[in-house]
């Protein structure tokens, strides 16, 4: 069965972002040493996101715990 008000053979979850979710966490960064806090936006089905240290503005990928 398709989506709600969706085309035939499209879902909702076919939209880009569908599965996207926004937390906020606890991050460490070993270049600074430091802990802060950090907006995450990850997707659900692979579970991680991407981080940005506010110090060094290095960028990795989160591995979410949940």
């Amino acid at each position: 069965m398709p989506g709600y008000n969706m085309p035939d053979g499209c879902y909702e979850s076919d939209i880009p972002g569908w599965y996207d979710e926004d937390i906020t966490t606890m991050v460490y960064c070993d270049d600074c040493q430091i802990d802060f806090e950090a907006e995450v936006t990850y997707n659900r089905g692979s579970e991680h996101g991407d981080v940005t240290c506010p110090e060094c503005n290095k960028e990795w990928f989160y591995e979410y715990d949940n």
